[in-house]
Parts: structure tokens; sequence; C-alpha cells
């Protein structure tokens, strides 16, 4: 067993470091192969799937060419007889595995290591997690192969690797579906607020903080969204808990008038968290609240919305409709139809359209507004 050292746990530190700043791990590698009196080491991303290192993660005591000659594609068929011979998931000293006369001889050495300044090495395939990596380190012969203390120091820090590494891609993953979403909200043309757990504002975009800017009806406080009084305030922040947390809401609509006498504004609460865009660790996307200003009409390019999706004009009058705040009711009695058939339609353009809801569907069709009349 390792004892936990000062220096182990500087070393796993600057590793943490990496997950939250990828362009530290080349530093932390750095220490890590200064601590082992390596020449240089190197940590590839693997598939599992594919023979060999993958893409190469970071690097440290190589420069330029020599971090081009370990990454290249050319190159990396030699690696491929080299990881066969690891076993998966523990760190061996390559002086455990081949003779100094045979490793002399091997094409790895000639054409990668040796240029490299290095001989022995100390080596780990890990599998045993969402991201595989492959990290190693070798140093010069005179050095000498890599004893079992530093075998067993290795051992005690690729567990905080291999977490470092899945926690990078988690934050990743969320910050690119943070991205996409934020993306999204900002094209709608109404009004759209994403909120956290403690209904605190994550994504504004520009609509909404126009309505918000003008404190008419709704306003941002220290506590989150606020309405024109405290008793509406209350109201609203009771809606957002609920639609928060209940496994059952779809949602929640309300109006807040405005001190201005403009028409209320009209609120639709919808949960996000189901969409399960958050990581552990970071803000939770809980709730979005679609905010519209019906006094503020849109008009809607029908040939527009028709051409691009293919949907005919009856279905086009029916989607522009709904952008408008029309509901099923209405857009019955409109074209003198029955509920049955006005909902027909609408299956028939979710799936011409690809969104799944009304909400989503005024949202689509609202970028294909012409201006305010």
């Amino acid at each position: 067993m390792t004892d936990v050292t000062p220096e182990l746990l500087r070393l796993v530190d600057q590793v943490y470091q990496s997950a939250a700043d990828p362009q530290f791990w080349d530093t932390a590698l750095d220490n890590m192969m200064m601590h082992f009196r390596g020449e240089h080491a190197l940590l590839f991303s693997t598939d599992t799937s594919q023979p060999g290192p993958g893409p190469l993660k970071a690097s440290a005591g190589l420069d330029t060419q020599g971090v081009a000659r370990f990454a290249s594609s050319t190159t990396a068929p030699l690696w491929h007889e080299w990881v066969e011979m690891l076993p998966q998931g523990k760190v061996v000293s390559s002086a455990e595995m081949i003779a100094d006369r045979d490793l002399e001889r091997s094409e790895i050495y000639n054409e990668l290591v040796r240029p490299a300044n290095g001989f022995y090495a100390m080596s780990v395939q890990h599998v045993q997690t969402s991201a595989p990596f492959h990290l190693i380190t070798c140093r010069r012969r005179h050095v000498g192969a890599f004893a079992p203390n530093e075998v067993r120091l290795m051992e005690a820090m690729i567990p905080h690797v291999a977490t470092a590494i899945d926690l990078q891609n988690r934050i990743s993953d969320a910050e690119r579906r943070a991205d996409g979403l934020a993306s999204v909200i900002e094209r709608m043309a109404d009004g759209a607020i994403v909120l956290d757990d403690a209904q605190q504002p994550l994504i504004l975009n520009a609509r909404a903080m126009e309505i918000l800017d003008q404190n008419d009806g709704l306003s941002l406080g220290r506590c989150g969204l606020r309405a024109a009084t405290a008793a509406l305030t209350e109201k609203l922040q009771d809606a957002l808990s609920v639609v928060g947390t209940s496994a059952i809401s779809d949602g929640k609509r309300m109006h807040l008038p405005r001190p201005s006498a403009r028409l209320p504004l009209l609120l639709h609460i919808a949960p996000i968290w189901r969409l399960h865009t958050s990581e552990p660790g970071l803000r939770t996307p809980r709730t979005v609240v679609f905010i519209r200003e019906p006094d503020a009409v849109l008009k809607i390019d029908a040939a527009a919305l028709s051409d691009v999706f293919r949907l005919t004009p009856r279905e086009s009058e029916i989607a522009a409709l709904v952008a408008g705040g029309t509901n099923v009711d209405g857009i019955a009695e409109r074209f003198d139809l029955t509920t049955g058939t006005v909902r027909f339609n609408l299956k028939r353009i979710f799936d011409k359209t690809g969104v799944r809801t009304q909400a989503a569907l005024g949202a689509l069709v609202r970028n294909f507004s012409l201006g305010e009349m």
C-alpha cells in the first residue's frame, strides 16, 4: 500500500485541476514526469474497440517534432504490439515485460523511444472507466528501470487520473449541451429564461432581457423573478417550484398584470430538468419560462413556412395560429373544424417539423416572423 505523501497529494491536486482546465494537463504531466525522473510522458485517450492509443491528450518533455512523431497516424501501428502486451488496468515497468537486449532491437524503441532519449518505460492501459486512457512515462537508460515503489505510486494516482478525465468529459458534454440550449433559446422570438434549482437565471435571450428591462410586470431581483406585487411574486415562485420538482407536471401557464395597463404578460413555465442537461457539480437547468407580450403581434411568413417544412396551406395557417397563442378550441372555431381534426393536423405538423409540443412549434414558427404588425 502506498503512503499518502505531500508529493502524492500535490500531484493528485494538479490532476484534478486539469479536469476543470484541460490546458493544465501538460503541466500536470510535466510535474508527474519530473517526480519519476522521466525524460518524457504521454497521455492518450483510447478507444477500447480499436488497438493501440488514440488521440494524444497531453505530453511533457517533448518538442513539437517529438509530439508529432508519437501522435502520427503512421507510427500508430508501432504501438499495437506494445499495448497488447500490457495487462489492462495495471501499471507495469517495461523491465518486467521485455529484456533490455530485446527492447534495443524492437521497432517501437528505434522509431519512437530512442529519438525521444528514452529507454525504460512505465505504462498503464486503463479501461475500467467511461473514458479509457493510456499513460506512459519514459526515462533514460542510465537512470535505471522503474522500481516497485515507483510503480505503486503511479498505481495510487491512476484512479484520480481516471476520475479527472471522466469529469472533464462530463463538463465538456454539459458545456456543449448548454451552448446548444443557449443557441436555441436565443433564436426564439418570445422571451425565454432558463432558471436553476435556486430559481436564478442561467440563460436569458435578448427578448427576455428587453422585457425585464421594462420593469413592467416582470423584473429580476436578488431572489429571482419578481412580478408587480408581492402576492403575484409568491404565486410565480410557487409555480416555478412545482414545475421544477413535480414528476408529473407538464408545465404551468399564468398571466402577469402590467402596471402600464398594457395587456398582461403571458407566461408558460416548462420543466427542462427532465432533459437531463446537467452534470454533477454544475448548476442544474430546472425550468424555462417563456414570456409573450400579446400586444406585440407577429406576422408569420406562411409561404416560407410551407416551403421549408412541406406543410399544406391549412397546416401552415394552423401552425401560424399556434405561434400566435391560439389554442386548439380557438383554431377549431376559426376554421369550423372539430378539435379532433385540428389535433390530427397538429400531429402531421409535428411529424414534418420534428417538434413534439405546441410550445416548441410556436417557438419554431415565430422564427418565420416578418416583424411586428
